[in-house]
């Protein structure tokens, strides 16, 4: 069985992938846990207890059956070397076919691996970070009326539509700095308008 959790929103991924552990700890609690981690190349870690080799990989894939010891094999990012994601990339399909359980928990990786994954894994997760972009502000369009600056306004409008705000919302905008423009002029003071900046 294999299982990968996936993107660049590592807290959601880890915490996830620490579910699902615990979930696998309790359905088998006489299974051994046996971690990959990141950090190391496949050289460096063909000689270490715990590292990622191709025979390690089929010792822990191919360790079954009655008297044999079960596994449950975590691999914390050991992708990330190129090494260690070609030696996992060729034995995939072994590893899915293993009663063993394996987690992998990787931040990005390269289309062609993922693919892989995706051929052999029974669940696939991935967890992407949204970045919010900032709306637009339409108050940049009653500053550029106020100054008078034909050119911005025009270029601020279609930007803002081009950034889905309805005519309507700028409209009540360039209105409003209209209305105040016109209040400035027939008053002495902002304070006699009862106007106030905005921010």
């Amino acid at each position: 069985m294999l299982y990968l959790i996936h993107g660049n929103d590592w807290q959601k991924a880890r915490a996830k992938a620490r579910e699902i552990l615990d979930t696998l700890k309790k359905k088998r609690p006489e299974a051994t846990v046996v971690s990959l981690e990141e950090g190391l190349p496949a050289a460096t870690y063909a000689a270490q207890a715990g590292g990622v080799s191709e025979a390690k990989i089929e010792e822990l894939a191919g360790s079954q059956g009655l008297f044999e010891r079960k596994f449950i094999v975590f691999s914390d990012r050991v992708c990330a070397d190129i090494g260690n994601a070609e030696i996992v990339k060729s034995k995939l399909a072994m590893i899915s076919a293993s009663e063993n359980v394996f987690v992998f928990l990787e931040s990005d990786l390269k289309a062609d691996l993922l693919r892989v994954f995706e051929k052999h894994a029974t669940k696939v997760q991935e967890f992407k970070k949204v970045e919010k972009k900032e709306r637009f502000n339409s108050f940049l369009l009653a500053d550029a009326l106020g100054q008078r600056n034909k050119e911005r306004l025009w270029v601020l409008y279609h930007q803002a539509l081009g950034e889905g705000l309805v005519a309507e919302e700028l409209h009540g905008t360039l209105f409003w700095q209209i209305k105040a423009m016109r209040s400035a002029e027939l008053v002495k003071t902002p304070a006699e308008a009862g106007l106030k900046p905005y921010s």
